[in-house]
């Protein structure tokens, strides 16, 4: 994402994430720079896990995240996760993931 910003500085990102601790993180790190779905799910902020992911209000905030997450222009997905996969597949482009590491963030 940092060299992202390096070469477009106007850049912003959709997170799409269940993890209250990864919003946090990305959140302070890029500010206004990242836009987010808020989930309606109840988070266990101790653990950064959420609860209830098996509730339908769960299903539905991970299904509108996959859906915003397939209207961006690049998907930028952590190793061994589908979940861009799909959202890549959803739009149509199969170029559009890359895959990255976490410690690039």
């Amino acid at each position: 994402m940092l060299g992202i910003l390096a070469e477009e500085p106007k850049t912003k990102f959709f997170l799409a994430t269940d993890c209250p601790k990864t919003e946090e993180l990305f959140t302070r790190m890029f500010c206004e720079r990242v836009m987010k779905y808020d989930k309606r799910v109840c988070r266990n902020v101790t653990s950064g896990l959420v609860k209830d992911r098996a509730r339908v209000e769960g299903v539905q905030d991970a299904l509108f995240d996959m859906l915003l997450l397939a209207r961006t222009k690049k998907v930028l997905g952590s190793a061994g996760s589908t979940f861009g996969r799909m959202a890549e597949y959803w739009h149509g482009e199969f170029e559009k993931l890359q895959v990255v590491e976490k410690a690039i963030w």
